[in-house]
């Protein structure tokens, strides 16, 4: 869950809320991974990226962290075999979008969120499985180019700041 950098986003760490840390890690535990957003998640899920939204995402840079790991895990390994270590926590991802696509979440939530966008992002270390990203905004660029492809084919390099919420199912491209 992410939001592009606003270059009139200032980062100020004496603003942030008492437990806002603490508060995404309480909404992210209802998550339960290897499953598509379930219907008992959509609150915490919308509710996340809502936060996300109101932080900003310079103080939500500000507030990432390089991913804990052990010596001989890859980034990706690590959360991939300890989710629970990682839930609610704010991260920061280095590698391509290689997926962009949009869609109409008005009805889907109650937070005011109206469109969300969906990215795969790829690292050096997580080989043929994406990060999927949510945001609620991309640059003006971006937006303009799914508009008119309906989702966008990219290999655009990319640093995401955001907060994990759960290892997500998804169809993969050959079907498995």
């Amino acid at each position: 869950l992410c939001q592009p950098f606003a270059e009139n986003q200032t980062v100020d760490a004496q603003s942030y809320p008492a437990g806002l840390l603490t508060g995404f890690r309480q909404t992210a535990s209802r998550a339960r991974d290897f499953s598509e957003i379930r219907e008992s998640e959509r609150s915490a899920y919308f509710q996340l990226l809502a936060d996300v939204r109101q932080l900003g995402y310079a103080n939500l840079w500000a507030l990432s962290k390089p991913l804990r790991r052990s010596h001989n895990e890859s980034q990706f390994a690590s959360i991939y075999q300890h989710p629970n270590q990682y839930r609610g926590d704010v991260l920061r991802i280095r590698g391509y979008v290689r997926e962009l696509s949009e869609w109409d979440a008005s009805d889907d939530n109650d937070h005011g969120l109206a469109t969300l966008y969906q990215a795969w992002v790829f690292t050096e270390d997580s080989l043929r499985n994406p990060y999927v990203i949510v945001c609620s905004d991309v640059s003006p660029g971006l937006r303009d180019r799914i508009r008119q492809q309906g989702k966008a084919e990219l290999k655009e390099p990319v640093e995401v700041a955001g907060v994990f919420f759960k290892i997500w199912k998804y169809d993969a491209r050959d079907g498995t």
